[in-house]
């Protein structure tokens, strides 16, 4: 047996490095394709861990022959009996090619939720594409599998598979500590809201940035950090924040060590905008991981797992009033922090590493050692 995965568009990725580092430990025979729009720090990072790597670069659609070209060659190279494709472009480029070369069994992650049903319907075309070149679609929470079963109709090719996390992520190293909390200025006399999500329409900064502008007045040490700050929403973010004292708000496009943010947080928001917008949303489990009090709506992953003002505080979807409301609440409050802090903190070991992979080699039908 041997499986090739193909990835797209991304620059960096713990999780990947963590999970292909995982299976040369079990013993599986497999090669991974990158396809980025320029050389990536997982190629690098893979390449430094001696895991067998190609990476092709894909400026944009005039280069898709290009691409399969070059992927077609790889695979009838490789000769793997599994093609694992992962992401919207890794599986729509990836399931034509696989499926021209001949690959016995084909496997897509769907990583993205509902989006193509709402904000970019367009994009349902390339769905459809990457459904019928793969056998297998791994679904990566519960309500995430039910949209794919009820609204796409792919109960037959469903495999429900959680994402993971490596409990080694929330052991930050001391000097990793010290460079984050000089880089951002983090102190116990600043109340610290930390935002880590896309600007886009559907994760539902257009509620909490309001709410935030409410209260801003009556918590002058208050400064929020958003992470993650880029996308298609930029216009309607950019003109929300331009209501704030730039000097409280910092926005950051890419965060190197995340995770070491966290814990200098006082609160974390992430509302998206309904139940599926999510897929997973590692995000969620990296956050209540840590310990951080957490304002949210229940979406992807989330759904699962958070037990409503137990584990993480629950609003309604596209709700300034009640994002306004939990605000006050947590901050007026801080033995409900410290409690629903200590609550999330139980989350993370249900999405072990070892689970994920265990999950996988059942569908590869992959013997174990």
């Amino acid at each position: 047996m041997k499986v090739v995965y193909v990835i797209s568009l991304t620059h960096k990725s713990v999780g990947f490095e963590q999970l292909f580092e995982q299976l040369l430990i079990e013993g599986l025979n497999f090669h991974v394709i990158l396809i980025n729009r320029e050389p990536s720090e997982l190629f690098r990072a893979l390449q430094r861990k001696k895991i067998s790597v190609s990476e092709f670069i894909y400026p944009g659609k005039k280069s898709i022959i290009r691409v399969c070209v070059q992927m077609y060659r790889c695979l009838k190279h490789e000769k793997p009996s599994h093609l694992h494709t992962h992401l919207l472009e890794g599986g729509f480029l990836g399931g034509i090619t696989g499926w021209l070369a001949r690959i016995p069994n084909r496997i897509y992650t769907r990583h993205h939720a509902d989006a193509h049903h709402f904000e970019n319907k367009r994009g349902r075309i390339y769905d459809r594409f990457i459904h019928f070149f793969h056998q297998h679609i791994i679904a990566l929470s519960q309500g995430h599998y039910v949209f794919l079963r009820d609204v796409e109709k792919l109960e037959k090719k469903l495999v429900l598979i959680p994402n993971f996390i490596d409990p080694s992520i929330f052991e930050i190293p001391p000097e990793t500590d010290r460079r984050t909390i000089e880089k951002y200025g983090f102190n116990t006399k600043t109340i610290t809201i930390g935002i880590n999500a896309r600007w886009t329409k559907l994760k539902g900064l257009q509620y909490i940035l309001p709410a935030l502008h409410r209260i801003i007045g009556d918590y002058p040490s208050l400064k929020i950090y958003l992470f993650n700050a880029k996308g298609d929403f930029k216009p309607e973010i950019e003109q929300l924040l331009s209501d704030f004292d730039p000097a409280q708000v910092v926005c950051t496009e890419f965060e190197d060590n995340m995770m070491s943010v966290y814990p200098h947080l006082t609160l974390f928001l992430h509302c998206p905008i309904r139940p599926t917008a999510e897929s997973f949303g590692l995000v969620y489990i990296e956050a209540l991981g840590s310990g951080v009090p957490s304002i949210i709506t229940l979406s992807g992953i989330a759904n699962d797992v958070v037990v409503a003002n137990e584990n993480a505080w629950v609003v309604n979807y596209r709700s300034v009033t009640e994002i306004e409301l939990a605000l006050r609440e947590l901050l007026e409050h801080p033995e409900i922090r410290q409690k629903i802090g200590a609550n999330a903190k139980k989350i993370a070991p249900l999405f072990s590493l070892k689970r994920h992979v265990d999950l996988l080699f059942k569908l590869y039908q992959f013997p174990k050692k």
